[in-house]
């Protein structure tokens, strides 16, 4: 039980830095390469954490 709800907190950890990571990524590109390149790496970035997170389901 105790490993269970370990692994649940660090998939939960790992999936917080992602989305922080995401953000962060989202400001640099936004502010170096404008606003259509970003919505392609951002709609990109939001489908692929939507497979990581199917597959770990």
């Amino acid at each position: 039980m105790l490993s269970k709800k370990l692994y649940l907190h660090v998939v939960q950890f790992i999936n917080w830095q992602l989305i922080l990571l995401e953000y962060l990524l989202y400001g640099i590109e936004f502010v170096c390469f404008g606003y259509w390149h970003t919505s392609c790496i951002h709609v990109w970035l939001l489908v692929n954490l939507n497979k990581f997170k199917l597959e770990e389901n």
